[in-house]
């Protein structure tokens, strides 16, 4: 029994010790985070955030570029999921661009991520919306 228990203990901190990692790699880079806004066609804003790579590639032939992350459901901001820092984590060589979903600011804290959405989310979040928002924030970070 306590066998298992050392072998638990250790795993967890195995775990805790990479989470520490990544967010310590984050946390450096959050003075570097390029963030803006870019306007829809209705007037209203897409904000979109760019992390650079946590960490240079290790050779030329590295891949290079921008990992778009969508996160999931509801209307938290992308800066509050703790997925997408983990996505980061799994191809720290590229930039990190994420794009806000429509009605949700980086600054917005509902306390139920469905139930307390704003109008503008609820009347036109959709994948469609989604798709047009990023490509529009692609070509504009290109241009």
């Amino acid at each position: 029994m306590r066998i298992m228990q050392s072998v638990r203990t250790r795993s967890w901190l195995r775990a805790a010790a990479a989470v520490a990692a990544m967010l310590a790699c984050t946390l450096a880079q959050a003075a570097t985070v390029q963030a803006g806004t870019r306007a829809r066609a209705d007037g209203s804003l897409i904000h979109w955030s760019l992390t650079p790579p946590l960490h240079a590639a290790p050779d030329a032939r590295s891949p290079r570029g921008v990992l778009l992350v969508a996160q999931g459901s509801g209307c938290h901001p992308a800066s509050a999921s703790a997925s997408v820092a983990a996505a980061h984590a799994v191809a720290p060589a590229l930039a990190l661009l994420t794009v806000e979903k429509y009605g949700v600011s980086p600054h917005d804290r509902p306390a139920d991520a469905i139930a307390d959405c704003s109008q503008d989310y609820r009347l036109h979040h959709t994948v469609s919306q989604r798709a047009a928002d990023a490509l529009q924030v692609l070509q504009g970070l290109r241009d």
